[in-house]
């Protein structure tokens, strides 16, 4: 399943990689609000974050420091 996890660093390219199906990664803060902003931009769920990888990208949405690797991809 990690084959098909794409890592993305902009709100454009991850709008642009779920157009193809998968599932996005990327860095994010961890806050609630820009949880929310990120599922409303890229018109996919927020699925969870991955536990064992951390990061030293700042956040695609805001550009605080990222805390967390999120997953997202579409759901019907």
């Amino acid at each position: 399943m990690s084959s098909r996890i794409l890592n993305v660093n902009s709100l454009e390219e991850g709008r642009s990689k779920l157009k193809d199906g998968g599932f996005i990664q990327f860095s994010w803060c961890g806050s609630q609000e820009c949880g929310k902003k990120l599922e409303d931009e890229f018109d996919a769920d927020l699925l969870g974050t991955k536990l064992k990888e951390k990061t030293d990208e700042e956040c695609i949405n805001c550009g605080n420091e990222g805390k967390k690797v999120a997953v997202s991809a579409k759901t019907y």
